[in-house]
């Protein structure tokens, strides 16, 4: 019986200098990670715009210190956004509650991370939320952490 094809996964390590941004492209489908320091927005908008995004199925916000999401206006600016999720752990800086604001004006649909919650983006791939098991009040401690499966092959965000 031969192999069922499971289709294309990619995934871009978007060069944002300090901070994070990760695009995972799969069949069509797109997850960003992350958006970088808000200094970094136009990059990664652009980016994702020189790799064909037009929209993105999820948006995973880590944690909401700014070196991971201070681009994340600009990108919400820019694409149809299908789901954000957050870690829950809220922070008071004014890069913060733009993009709360951002995603409630935009009305995009807004979830908060929980250990063991499914994320679903392609039936090839599993992803699963590991952390934040409970939120400590430390930005760092209760980041997003996500483990992506696809084939024989695992990332862990």
């Amino acid at each position: 019986m031969p192999a069922k094809d499971l289709g294309t996964m990619t995934v871009h390590y978007i060069d944002v200098g300090q901070g994070d941004s990760i695009l995972i492209q799969i069949n069509e489908k797109n997850m960003l990670i992350d958006a970088g320091d808000r200094s970094e927005g136009d990059r990664v908008v652009s980016y994702l715009k020189d790799n064909n995004v037009e929209k993105l199925d999820v948006i995973v916000a880590t944690h909401a210190h700014a070196d991971h999401i201070g681009g994340m206006v600009d990108v919400l600016d820019n694409f149809d956004i299908k789901r954000f999720i957050d870690s829950g752990n809220p922070h008071t800086t004014k890069t913060y509650e733009n993009m709360l604001i951002t995603i409630d004006e935009m009305d995009i649909p807004f979830s908060l991370a929980e250990a063991g919650q499914a994320i679903d983006l392609d039936p090839s791939t599993t992803i699963t939320v590991l952390n934040p098991e409970e939120l400590t009040g430390d930005l760092n401690d209760d980041s997003v952490v996500v483990k992506l499966t696809y084939e024989d092959v695992s990332f862990m965000f």
